[in-house]
């Protein structure tokens, strides 16, 4: 049973994390593609330890987890992380499944997203990072209008190696 509608975007609908979608989570998070690109988990999880880590979110207040929908099926998840003392200021995450990208429907979800973000949660900061190997990432943050704040050099290990992590900023009157 896939969670209620939170948020609606042109193309994408963002729905609550349910208990029945963990075993999607689990799927993408233990892909290893997936965790070279969003710096997830270094060691396996098994389906119980993700069924306590959706327990562990749901009392978690700090955060705004949702799953990216598109055509009647869970394609993704987006993400708000308080990092502000009174959630003025957040960061933005957000992943989607190999089979839909170059979609379009990153965009739509991570604009979405951002509205909430400014327009109801308040905030006042949203901030994003994407490894430099992830030039599509970096692409769709400045043209969602973030500025590049900078590079943490060699701060990612991935595939025997470490790479830089652009960092990104954008303010509420930036938009």
């Amino acid at each position: 049973m896939s969670g209620a509608v939170f948020l609606a975007g042109e193309r994408v609908e963002l729905r609550t994390v349910e208990r029945d979608d963990v075993p999607f989570l689990h799927r993408w998070n233990n892909d290893p593609g997936m965790r070279r690109a969003t710096g997830g988990q270094s060691v396996p999880f098994t389906l119980a330890e993700e069924y306590e880590s959706y327990e562990a979110a749901l009392a978690d207040g700090d955060s705004v987890t949702l799953l990216t929908w598109w055509r009647g099926e869970p394609v993704g998840g987006v993400e708000l992380d308080v990092t502000g003392p009174e959630a003025d200021a957040v960061e933005i995450a957000y992943w989607l499944v190999p089979e839909v990208r170059g979609e379009g429907l990153a965009r739509d979800a991570v604009a979405t997203l951002l509205d909430y973000a400014f327009d109801e949660f308040g905030a006042h900061r949203v901030h994003a990072e994407a490894f430099a190997f992830n030039e599509a990432s970096a692409r769709l943050l400045g043209a969602l209008g973030f500025t590049n704040e900078g590079r943490l050099r060699e701060n990612h290990f991935a595939d025997g190696r470490y790479y830089d992590t652009l960092v990104f900023g954008l303010l509420a009157d930036e938009r």
